[in-house]
């Protein structure tokens, strides 16, 4: 808005971007692939992109190969997300710009076989560039500044760092079924991204 800058994803998983309002519309995958190849990894597609509400020139590209991507300019330059891990789910803060949370499933990408299937919960404060694990064994996540004023209880206001969740209860082993509802799950809110809950 007002920058007339339009990103947008073919279904073969191209990016494209447009500095005139969507007139006239550039590849932009030599430019992450460039990106990719000096951190020694690919990235064949895009799978998905999410813009931050708190700042729209800031979004988030979830390409293939594991090979993630930010941009603070509106896509003029991209920046390789330092991805430990395999991302499956990411959410970027609604009023924090450099916050975001991420899921990562263990029975996915290079950690597939080590051992049980369940979902990390990562945390980074700076777009990416750093992670920190808050919670295994998560199902659901948001940042509770998203939950709707309309629905929110009387009087709540909830912090920066606030997420509301859905966490098999401690001491849960074995594989996480992500696919059905399971009675051993507890739904938290934390102020302080599960130092606690």
């Amino acid at each position: 808005k007002k920058k007339d800058i339009v990103m947008g994803l073919t279904e073969g998983a191209i990016l494209h971007r447009s500095n005139d309002n969507g007139k006239t519309f550039s590849n932009q995958m030599v430019k992450l692939q460039a990106v990719a190849q000096k951190a020694k990894k690919t990235i064949s597609g895009v799978r998905y992109m999410l813009a931050s509400k708190a700042d729209p020139m800031r979004m988030f590209f979830v390409g293939s190969e594991d090979s993630h991507f930010t941009t603070t300019n509106g896509g003029k330059t991209f920046s390789l997300v330092n991805s430990i891990v395999a991302f499956e789910d990411i959410k970027l803060h609604p009023t924090h710009k450099e916050c975001m949370m991420a899921a990562q499933d263990t029975c996915s990408g290079a950690a597939k076989n080590s051992g049980p299937c369940y979902r990390k919960l990562w945390v980074s404060h700076d777009f990416g560039m750093s992670w920190v694990n808050v919670v295994d064994r998560v199902q659901q996540f948001e940042w509770t500044e998203e939950v709707p004023k309309a629905i929110r209880p009387k009087n709540w206001k909830p912090g920066p760092h606030s997420i509301i969740a859905t966490v098999f209860k401690k001491g849960k082993k074995g594989n996480q079924n992500l696919d059905t509802w399971d009675t051993d799950i507890d739904f938290v809110i934390t102020e302080d991204e599960f130092k606690t809950v």
